[in-house]
């Protein structure tokens, strides 16, 4: 399992990666959904616990965040992993995601 440190070096890493891949795209935010959602769909076939970590995290980070049905995938993944780190992880992101959304309303 991944460190906090090296789980945020990772993040950070891939949040560069994505944005590097999505640049010059017509539209760069459905470019970066889009990327994300290809390393999710990857990371949950391969029911790799650090690339899913790492792909929400960078999700956050990048306010694209996965929809429910996804998040509840990553969920029942991490669950049997029994790893409250991870688990922790993806409540931060419904939690972000639940704050944006407000966020978003407000401003209308």
């Amino acid at each position: 399992m991944l460190s906090t440190s090296e789980l945020l070096h990772r993040i950070r890493a891939c949040v560069r990666d994505v944005t590097t891949h999505a640049r010059g795209e017509d539209d760069l935010d459905q470019a970066v959904q889009q990327q994300l959602d290809r390393l999710l769909r990857n990371a949950i076939a391969t029911q790799s616990l650090p690339e899913i970590a790492v792909v929400l995290g960078s999700a956050a980070e990048l306010r694209a965040f996965p929809d429910e049905s996804v998040l509840e995938r990553c969920t029942e993944v991490l669950r049997t992993s029994g790893s409250s780190v991870l688990r922790a992880l993806v409540w931060t992101v419904r939690h972000r995601h639940a704050r944006y959304r407000a966020q978003l309303k407000r401003a209308h």
